[in-house]
């Protein structure tokens, strides 16, 4: 099967494969572009690949407890491969919260895992482009028909 290809008004999205169990790609934000507020059903996972970007994950957009499932659950940040999760000396930078964001710099070799039903935005604030490789661990074929049919995040 070969990759698809969708062209987006952020850059491009590209899915490798994409099933009921796991679906993987690439997010490719032009520079100063972000992406619309969103969340997934399941544990979303990415990694850096070029570049880097900036993950908006949002904090106070309901009043569910820590640890239950829906939105406003923040995920871990990791430093691959070591899964190294301090967050100083340039490993991966967190902005205190404001507005009731969260702010997570990923550079080149990082990774973050989105907890599921966490609204997020992606984003790149920078001069240069961002290549994110995302797998979504579990089913999201209607999120992908969406892409599909209407270039929809």
């Amino acid at each position: 099967m070969p990759f698809e290809v969708y062209d987006i008004a952020q850059g491009k999205i590209m899915i490798a494969f994409s099933d009921k169990n796991l679906s993987v790609g690439t997010l490719h934000m032009n520079p100063k572009q972000e992406l619309p507020k969103h969340n997934r059903p399941v544990l979303e996972s990415l990694f850096q690949l070029k570049g880097k970007c900036v993950m908006k994950l949002v904090t106070h957009e309901t009043s569910m407890q820590p640890g239950s499932k829906g939105q406003g659950l923040i995920g871990s940040v990791s430093s691959s491969p070591t899964g190294n999760s301090d967050l100083k000396d340039g490993v991966s930078t967190v902005v205190d919260e404001d507005n009731g964001i969260k702010e997570v710099v990923l550079n080149e070799g990082e990774s973050i895992d989105i907890s599921p039903e966490q609204y997020h935005f992606h984003s790149n604030p920078f001069d240069g482009e961002s290549v994110t490789f995302w797998k979504a661990s579990g089913d999201i074929t209607e999120i992908i028909d969406n892409i599909r049919n209407s270039k929809r995040l």
